[in-house]
């Protein structure tokens, strides 16, 4: 085990250039359209708007006194919420490929 890296790690964690490249191969390979992880983020936080704001922050690795919804929860007002509706639609039909049970 002479060639570990200094820190003794095996596996290193990748680089944010290597998790978006997985995310394009990711959405690519399933016929999904790519989202950032950005507006991934915001647009998750959105969907989940109904959710205990406390149960939100624990998701997203938000402190007590982080505006989650406030940063975060812009995306579905007003006109946006037609684009919700399909990411959602996208969500649902993901998980559907996949065998997962979901409640609509």
């Amino acid at each position: 085990m002479a060639d570990l890296p200094d820190d003794g790690t095996l596996f290193g964690i990748p680089s944010l250039d290597v998790y978006r490249h997985r995310w394009k191969t990711y959405c690519t390979a399933n016929k999904i359209p790519y989202i950032s992880p950005y507006e991934l983020r915001h647009t998750f936080v959105s969907v989940v708007k109904k959710l205990p704001e406390g149960e939100v922050k624990a998701l997203v690795g938000h402190s007590k006194n982080m505006d989650t919804f406030g940063v975060y929860g812009h995306a579905l007002e007003g006109e946006d919420q037609q684009v919700a509706i399909r990411i959602n639609s996208l969500f649902v039909d993901l998980l559907k490929k996949h065998h997962i049970d979901i409640k609509e």
